[in-house]
């Protein structure tokens, strides 16, 4: 390397001999990341570091009194124009005593171009203020800007990152201990220069807690005899954790291979850490979204070759990824054909054309045989890559989905509708499609015959005037509704026949829709009900009939029976009456109770179906003491019986009294009924649960036949009780049942040899919001 000219003043005020100090300048010049030169006052290059030289491709004796403006240099803007001999930093730097800065691009013989970030600084001798020469110092940043192409290639939305950085130079003479900073280390430091040297201990201090020890068995290793030529490592800074310098410093050895001297440069690569870390979260993230994606992605190269796949690609394929990779389009183990069943060449893979294109392809459909020898159907995205400013993709994205089931699936909505269409053919009732907006679009025969209109007549709106006048707004106002809601449509209206008659149909129309939820079509029917709607008449005429003559007949034989039990009664207390008359009068007592709570099923059971619903209201109640009632009065009601209660737990519970009343009269009316005389009854309370009581009777009678089990809650469904008499008109259970599900809770029975229990669950609140005004017929 020849000899650069002395240039004053040196770099750090030093007590050295000059060679000394020569020798150290160039050492720290040769380790460099950056290129070093200096200019005369002309701009001609008067010396140049080795950096300098690999940066420009050229030798020191080449570069040798070549001006800046010389024709044979070339230095481009970012843009790719020319830079202009007045903006070239060391030019700005000698004609205006000012440093300067700029970034450029190189180009030199036998080199690709070279991305450069230059600083200049003017040199000054005597007090004349003018500049006598220029120091220049450039660092290659080609790789930082390959760094940021890479970055926009992995993900789009990262911004560009690229920055220009000094660096500074230090100096530690390991026989002292003492180390040197340049000005530009010591702003990179960030830290207060001390009075005194700077030691080694010091120094450390500004490197972060974390960091320091690898940087000081990196310096370590430095000092071992023989030890490596040049250290390179990294630190975060100890006041500024998030800030990064990487040093490069090359180590001076004595004949002995003692380390005598560090001499080396820092750079702020704070930026650089970030792009990387920036680069890795979106490889990363990158990498988990397509490794998420059910549909298959590929990469391929600019000659067509795989670089890529996704686990989905490799699901879909039914090959590894290592089996992929490498593999062409052309490839014929693909065994691709197209739509028709026709063999698809490589070069008509949809990732070959967009890279003939350099355009996408888009839903290209084909067919690949999978290793397992199904015929896999896949639709098909390419999209071409392109690098930065690039006019020829230098790859191709390609994504698919197996499209196997859905094609069979609209295969076979093809055979529904030619089936539907047979079927609608062949039926006696009218069907019809139409569109989203109620357009006909099919009618079938049966229709068209009954009308006596044709398909144009029906697609044209002509069904309107076959529908009677009375009927037409109501109906067609409500189909219009259905339409706008897509809501299913139900109604019913008078359709003019070819006879000339008018006939009730009932029409029905049902939304049909696509896996997005969008309605495509709907499809209807329209039934003849004219001699069902006449029965149906006549139905709920008898039936309002019956059920006011039982309503009627109930509250008309109430009060006739409350005189007589009152009568019954009143005998009951007088002393003076014999014991037959005793007897007779309490037989009455017992029967004109029996047909009260018979008139009482009658009156409950007419609530139910006419629709007014059994009445329910809530009160806090104590179930164990309505059982203790219930049970008393049902052995006074029957001398000869016993009702044995059982109670465990809590019995309290918001419950309707007076309705749970008859639910335990009538259980155990029922209970005692269909038992031996000799027999106990048993009830049982139990209150253990946290939410719910359970109510238990049990009787020690026959069991129950199993094909009366599924009816036996139903109305007028009636046993045959001990001794072979039917002792109540089979409304019992009925109520009992829905007195028990208005309360919220639910009735069971088992029934065996050891006899039939009737188990009532009921939950202590309401859980829900319920109808508790009433529970009708119509929410059982």
């Amino acid at each position: 390397m020849p000899t650069p000219p002395h240039v004053e003043p040196p770099l750090q005020p030093s007590s050295a001999p000059p060679r000394e100090t020569e020798a150290q300048l160039r050492t720290v010049l040769a380790a460099l990341d950056q290129g070093i030169a200096l200019y005369d006052t002309r701009g001609a290059v008067l010396f140049v570091n080795a950096a300098a030289e690999r940066l420009l491709g050229l030798t020191f004796e080449q570069l040798q009194d070549r001006a800046e403006i010389d024709p044979r240099w070339r230095a481009l803007r970012e843009d790719g124009t020319d830079y202009p001999r007045e903006e070239h930093p060391h030019w700005v730097a000698l004609h205006t005593g000012a440093p300067a800065t700029a970034v450029m691009v190189t180009e030199a013989p036998d080199r690709a171009p070279a991305w450069v970030a230059v600083r200049a600084q003017p040199l000054f001798e005597g007090d004349t203020g003018k500049p006598t020469g220029a120091v220049a110092s450039f660092t290659d940043i080609t790789e930082r800007r390959a760094l940021d192409v890479a970055l926009r290639e992995s993900e789009e939305r990262l911004r560009q990152t690229l920055a220009v950085t000094g660096a500074g130079t230090f100096s530690l003479r390991f026989t002292e201990g003492v180390m040197h900073f340049d000005t530009q280390m010591w702003a990179l430091s960030g830290a207060p220069r001390p009075a005194g040297d700077l030691t080694l201990e010091s120094a450390a201090a500004f490197v972060h807690p974390d960091d320091r020890a690898r940087a000081q068995a990196v310096i370590a290793g430095a000092l071992e005899p023989n030890g490596p030529a040049s250290v390179v490592y990294e630190h975060r800074l100890a006041h500024a954790p998030h800030r990064w310098l990487s040093a490069r410093a090359g180590v001076q050895r004595g004949a002995d291979g003692r380390a005598l001297r560090l001499v080396g440069t820092a750079v702020d690569v704070t930026e650089q850490k970030a792009a990387e870390a920036a680069l890795r979260e979106a490889q990363e993230r990158l990498s988990a979204i397509l490794a998420s994606l059910e549909e298959g992605v590929l990469q391929q190269d600019a000659e067509g070759v795989l670089r890529f796949s996704n686990a989905a690609a490799e699901r879909h394929l039914g090959l590894s990824a290592a089996q992929l990779s490498g593999r062409l389009s052309a490839d014929p183990r693909w065994q691709a054909i197209d739509e028709s069943g026709r063999e698809l060449p490589g070069e008509e893979h949809p990732s070959m054309r967009a890279l003939r294109s350099g355009k996408p392809v888009r839903g290209f459909v084909m067919g690949l045989h999978h290793p397992d020898g199904r015929l896999v159907w896949m639709s098909v995205n390419a999209q071409p890559m392109f690098l930065a400013e690039g006019r020829t993709p230098a790859g191709v994205v390609t994504s698919f989905s197996d499209i196997t089931e859905s094609r069979a699936a609209a295969e076979a909505l093809r055979q529904r509708e030619a089936e539907f269409r047979t079927l609608a053919e062949a039926s006696p009732d009218a069907i019809f499609t139409t569109t989203p907006e109620g357009v006909v679009t099919y009618a079938s025969p049966a229709m068209l015959r009954y009308t006596g209109l044709t398909f144009e007549q029906m697609v044209g709106g002509g069904f309107l005037a076959v529908i009677h006048p009375d009927d037409r707004e109501r109906s067609m106002g409500e189909y219009a509704r259905c339409l706008r809601a897509g809501e299913p449509y139900a109604s019913e209206h008078r359709v003019h026949g070819t006879d000339g008659r008018y006939r009730w149909h009932q029409l029905r129309a049902l939304p049909v829709r696509d896996a997005a939820g969008r309605i495509v079509k709907w499809v209807g029917t329209s039934v003849d009900v004219d001699a069902l709607r006449n029965s149906q008449e006549e139905l709920r005429q008898r039936a309002d009939f019956e059920e006011k003559l039982i309503g009627i007949v109930g509250h008309d034989l109430r009060q006739p029976l409350q005189g007589i039990a009152m009568s019954a009664g009143l005998l009951l207390r007088r002393q003076e009456l014999d014991a037959r008359t005793l007897s007779a009068a309490g037989r009455i007592s017992a029967a004109a109770a029996r047909m009260q709570r018979m008139i009482r099923d009658i009156l409950d059971f007419t609530q139910a179906r006419v629709g007014t619903g059994i009445p329910i209201k809530r009160a806090p109640v104590d179930l164990a003491m309505l059982a203790h009632d219930a049970a008393q009065e049902a052995e006074l009601a029957n001398p000869a019986r016993r009702v044995q209660l059982v109670h465990q737990g809590r019995g309290d519970g918001e419950w309707d009294a007076d309705r749970l009343r008859q639910v335990l009269d009538n259980l155990l009316s029922n209970a005692l009924a269909y038992s031996p005389p000799a027999t106990a009854v048993r009830l049982e309370v139990d209150g253990q649960a946290e939410d719910s009581v359970t109510l238990r009777v049990h009787n020690e009678g026959a069991p129950i036949p199993p094909d009366v089990l599924p009816t036996l809650f139903q109305p007028m469904t009636r046993g045959v009780s001990v001794g072979g008499q039917q002792r109540s008109v089979g409304l019992g259970l009925f109520i009992v049942d829905h007195l028990v599900r208005a309360h919220g809770g639910e009735v069971k029975v088992t029934s065996a040899e050891v006899g039939t229990t009737f188990t009532v669950r009921l939950p202590r609140k309401r859980s829900a919001p319920e109808n508790e005004g009433s529970f009708s017929h119509g929410n059982a």
